[in-house]
């Protein structure tokens, strides 16, 4: 399988991945991707690579939607698979009202204990308004003493089902030292 990744607006002719925003965290407390998240694609693809927390905590997602980061008490669903250290050991958790889409509950260490997260998550259909936004991914992160963590995520927004226009990342507590984030929308082949 090939991907044809572009750039730019003239991208849109082609199929494959089309880079439409980065962003770089530099002790920040929220990392946000509100630009060209509308009905232009059906799907996006967002990653990040080497995030790196300021303190041991879980990362989570929240939208945009009116204009509005969204943190109501009951907006968001998620669930998380987690295996730990390639053995058997695992570890699940799910909310159905939370204040954000938390994709891991056990802590990844800090720069400090040699941790950090990189991963990837899908949407579609941010511009309809029929239907909860949906999030699924999959990421690794790993704290210190070799602890790897494989996680494999899904999650919603569920506060109304109006368009969203951004995806905001953020600790629970604390700031996100360093990460480098891409979206990209995907072609309708």
């Amino acid at each position: 399988m090939s991907i044809n990744i572009q750039r730019g607006a003239g991208a849109a002719a082609g199929s494959g991945l089309t880079l439409l925003s980065t962003a770089s965290a530099s002790n920040d407390a929220t990392v946000d991707l509100d630009s060209s998240i509308d009905s232009t694609y059906e799907m996006y693809f967002l990653t990040w690579n080497d995030l790196v927390a300021a303190s041991n905590d879980d990362l989570q997602i929240r939208v945009e939607s009116g204009g509005a980061w969204k943190s109501g008490a009951s907006d968001y669903a998620y669930t998380t698979i987690e295996s730990y250290d390639g053995n058997a050991t695992r570890y699940t958790a799910q909310d159905d009202a939370h204040t954000s889409m938390i994709i891991t509950r056990d802590t990844f260490g800090n720069e400090s204990g040699g941790g950090h997260s990189s991963g990837h998550l899908y949407f579609q259909n941010p511009a309809g308004t029929a239907r909860f936004k949906a999030f699924w991914g999959r990421l690794m992160h790993t704290g210190g003493g070799h602890a790897l963590r494989n996680v494999h995520f899904s999650g919603m927004y569920a506060g109304d089902t109006a368009a969203i226009t951004g995806v905001q990342f953020l600790m629970v507590s604390g700031n996100i030292t360093t990460g480098e984030f891409r979206l990209y929308g995907l072609q309708k082949s």
